[in-house]
């Protein structure tokens, strides 16, 4: 339809025709309670708003329904992007990043010898398995590590996060795709915890949960753990097979802030066309 305009008191008064109508999907969630934390749903759904405005949705509506309840409504259809809302809402966890020491068989030896003896993490450790992405001819092989529960900088320590996309054959083969760079906002702090804990490993998990005492009440998952190259590194690097939309979509967790608990989904339809 073609636009229309009359002219009333001097004034041109443009009738426009409306956009298409155009439908889009409807998810519910609810919060799964955990540890006795009590959800601040109002921040649960302000977290999962800033997910899907950086994943390029920017009409993506979140609102808290209830005391447990989570709706999601985004302005698409299409599988692909649904995939990826799925991911970014409840496969992607709390988004909680942690650093955390790695035991070093030498300096931790009770901890690490009581692990051996048992099959058992001891008190103040969790035991985690990295997967290592090798080529399609290797697949997927996991190094078990026993991980010190507390944190030794967490994401109220994270300035910014970074995806650096590899392009050549060499860094591919050797670290994947891409990698993420987490940099701090003190660049002393990440010297100050490689040299105070003389140069262990430090192993980036993202999606733990913390009980309302502090423990571990859910394990995330280990990202990473690198040798460190040397005391005077600055930044965090995140790599290990990682493809460029993982790579996004860590990037868009990380700096979208933390949940205290994460959500699951209960019901999803398609919203018609108004």
């Amino acid at each position: 339809m073609l636009a229309l305009s009359s002219l009333v008191a001097g004034a041109v008064l443009a009738v426009v025709e409306p956009p298409e109508p155009s439908g889009g999907t409807q998810i519910i969630c609810n919060v799964v309670p955990l540890g006795g934390i009590k959800p601040d749903m109002d921040t649960i759904a302000t977290v999962i708003q800033k997910r899907l405005v950086g994943a390029g949705l920017d009409g993506a509506l979140v609102d808290a329904a209830g005391t447990d309840l989570v709706v999601v409504e985004v302005p698409t259809t299409d599988a692909a992007v649904l995939k990826r809302v799925r991911h970014l809402i409840w496969s992607a966890g709390t988004g909680r990043f942690e650093l955390r020491v790695v035991a070093d068989p030498k300096a931790d030896r009770d901890a690490v010898t009581e692990w051996g003896k048992t099959g058992k993490a001891p008190e103040g450790w969790h035991e985690y398995s990295l997967e290592k992405k090798g080529s399609d001819a290797e697949g997927i092989t996991l190094e078990t590590l026993l991980i010190r529960d507390d944190p030794e900088l967490t994401g109220k320590d994270v300035a910014r996060v970074a995806v650096v996309i590899h392009e050549e054959e060499r860094w591919i083969n050797a670290f994947g795709k891409a990698n993420v760079d987490i940099y701090y906002k003190d660049e002393g702090v990440l010297p100050r915890v490689i040299r105070e804990n003389d140069g262990r490993r430090l192993a980036v998990i993202v999606g733990d949960i913390r009980g309302k005492d502090g423990r571990l009440v859910h394990l995330g998952k280990l990202y990473s753990a690198p040798e460190i190259s040397g005391p005077g590194e600055t930044i965090t690097t995140i790599w290990g097979g990682l493809t460029q939309e993982e790579a996004e979509n860590l990037k868009i967790i990380l700096e979208a802030g933390q949940l205290s608990l994460f959500v699951r989904p209960l019901m999803e339809r398609e919203i018609p066309p108004w």
